[in-house]
């Protein structure tokens, strides 16, 4: 295996703006799920 070859696969961190944007639309993703989940049981109980 060709010494080196892992780091030349190897990507910088993400910025700190790219974490804040990816962190706030898996919280609305998972915010939405959950009140989606709540609206059907309600609508399946009622």
């Amino acid at each position: 295996m060709a010494e080196g070859k892992l780091d030349d696969l190897k990507r910088e961190h993400p910025s700190i703006p790219l974490k804040l944007l990816s962190a706030t639309i898996g919280l609305a993703s998972l915010l939405l799920g959950l009140a989606l989940t709540v609206l059907f049981i309600w609508v399946i109980v009622t």
